[in-house]
């Protein structure tokens, strides 16, 4: 796997979110896609597979715990990460890789993603 092939979905409906964790996570090896809602996020996932989802819960129509599930049972592969405002302690559960309380600290996400790319690259390696 090149560095470029990183692929990684930001879902929010708040467009000022999905702009800050564009920026924030923004990497020359990562190509960073956004959506305000599951089923643009759906549409991007079934065009191309995403390394990384990171979903915020709480949206108009469906939520992000349905798109986790969605994710879970059609690209097991895939690393997701839910934020939320409000308290889930099912997330993990329910197959989420890692789950954050809005507001997070933006430099615990960024080491997150960066653990996680590194972890891509290991495996790649490995093969």
């Amino acid at each position: 796997m090149s560095g470029a092939n990183v692929k990684i979905l930001v879902v929010d409906d708040e467009r000022s979110m999905r702009k800050l964790l564009s920026i924030i996570l923004k990497r020359d090896n990562c190509v960073i896609k956004t959506a305000a809602n599951v089923s643009q996020a759906k549409e991007i996932i079934e065009f191309e597979a995403q390394h990384i989802v990171i979903s915020d819960i709480k949206m108009p129509g469906e939520d992000g715990l349905s798109l986790l599930r969605w994710i879970k049972s059609n690209y097991r592969q895939t690393y997701v990460i839910i934020i939320s405002g409000h308290s889930e302690d099912n997330v993990l559960s329910q197959g989420a890789a890692v789950y954050l309380k809005k507001p997070f600290n933006n430099q615990k996400i960024v080491t997150i993603v960066n653990d996680y790319i590194h972890q891509l690259h290991l495996k790649n390696k490995v093969k």
